[in-house]
């Protein structure tokens, strides 16, 4: 509803965006695409860096501005951003990440309050920090515990994720919001209908093409998955591809040979065009631990014929509404993973409604990020009319 019509000011109001990089990730990801869209509708756009690198630089507007922290280890970075918050004064900084939210945390103390900070909150902690068993892991969790509640909101990227910090941290209910990420835009639907280039997936296959996107770490559970597919291949011939990078390709190409499967498992690392994979694939799965959003499985519902995930802590139940739009299975159990792969080939697609991924649409998720960012003044569009 409009309330009146203002043209945006000519002295913008200036957001700033701390990320430790621009590196392949989906936080990342989300991030440039927020930071695109916001400097489209006539916003000054800061991104700080810790480290001025990764695959999605050159995909920033040049109108951004990019500030590189230049700091070899997170924490290191709190002197650059307070010379930063002094000198530029910023309306708000959003802080995205675990450690960069410790740091932008310290920096609001140190600054007396004097910064509106909104932080955002990724991934379910009670799995990826409060039960961790090393001492670095516990010290940084203790450490967001006391910083963390300084916070003047809260962005979670799932109903769960929020429920989870809510338990874990001593933040008023009314900071915390539910934002899903800005994901899905124009370009990924044109980039969904370019020909996919793995030959795999050619349009005359007779062999059905499975596929998983991740990093290569232990949080995805790609051990599983190829643990799965083995299963799988018993019984049916298909092909699996994973795209990601990370430090567990070493590993996982051993068992991938061990099993005796490096004619049908193909890693192919990072792929800057992976929609033409999703849209071309006959069956998505994630097989993660555990999760924050998993946009990947946004991505996959606009996209995908078929969806199978690990009812893992995090946002997949959510997503695919309780296992209306695709298969949950136990986390970490290759069996039950394997029969439910097996019965989504064999079964017809799922429609899924526009209304399971409207919300990560660039569109409707960055005004959603805006009345937590700057609630004093509503929404402004591309032509700077405002909402209430």
């Amino acid at each position: 509803m409009y309330c009146y019509q203002s043209r945006v000011l000519s002295v913008p109001k200036r957001i700033a965006i701390l990320l430790p990089s621009l590196r392949g990730g989906g936080a990342e990801k989300a991030m440039l695409n927020l930071a695109n869209e916001l400097n489209k509708r006539g916003y000054a756009v800061d991104m700080l860096l810790v480290a001025k690198e990764g695959v999605h630089l050159s995909q920033v507007d040049p109108a951004i501005n990019i500030i590189d922290l230049s700091a070899k280890k997170i924490l290191l970075c709190v002197p650059a951003l307070l010379r930063y918050l002094r000198k530029a004064k910023p309306n708000v900084l959003l802080s995205v990440l675990n450690h960069t939210n410790i740091v932008a945390s310290i920096a609001k103390l140190l600054m007396w309050n004097k910064v509106y900070l909104v932080i955002s909150i990724r991934n379910y902690l009670s799995s990826e920090w409060a039960n961790g068993a090393s001492l670095k892991k516990k010290i940084y969790y203790s450490l967001a515990r006391i910083v963390f509640p300084v916070a003047d909101a809260v962005i979670c990227v799932a109903q769960t994720v929020a429920d989870d910090f809510e338990k874990l941290f001593r933040v008023k209910k009314s900071k915390i919001k539910v934002v899903y990420n800005p994901m899905l835009s124009a370009k990924t639907f044109e980039m969904a209908k370019q020909a996919p280039t793995h030959p795999w997936l050619n349009a005359q296959r007779a062999v059905p093409v499975i596929l998983s996107v991740g990093r290569l770490s232990p949080q995805k559970d790609f051990r599983s998955l190829i643990e799965a597919f083995s299963l799988v291949r018993k019984k049916r011939d298909a092909k699996l591809i994973i795209l990601g990078e990370g430090i567990l390709r070493e590993e996982l190409s051993k068992l991938v040979q061990d099993k005796g499967l490096t004619a049908d498992i193909d890693m192919p690392g990072f792929a800057k065009n992976p929609y033409c994979f999703l849209a071309n694939c006959d069956l998505f799965v994630l097989s993660s631990l555990f999760e924050g959003i998993a946009n990947v499985i946004a991505e996959a519902l606009s996209l995908s014929p078929r969806i199978v995930s690990t009812d893992c802590p995090g946002g997949p139940r959510e997503l695919l509404q309780n296992g209306r739009y695709g298969k949950l299975v136990e986390p970490g159990h290759a069996e039950a993973l394997a029969d439910a792969m097996l019965t989504a080939l064999a079964s017809p697609p799922t429609s899924i409604p526009e209304s399971a991924w409207r919300g990560f649409t660039l569109s409707e998720a960055t005004d959603r990020y805006l009345e937590v960012l700057l609630p004093e003044q509503g929404i402004q569009d591309k032509q700077g009319v405002q909402h209430a």
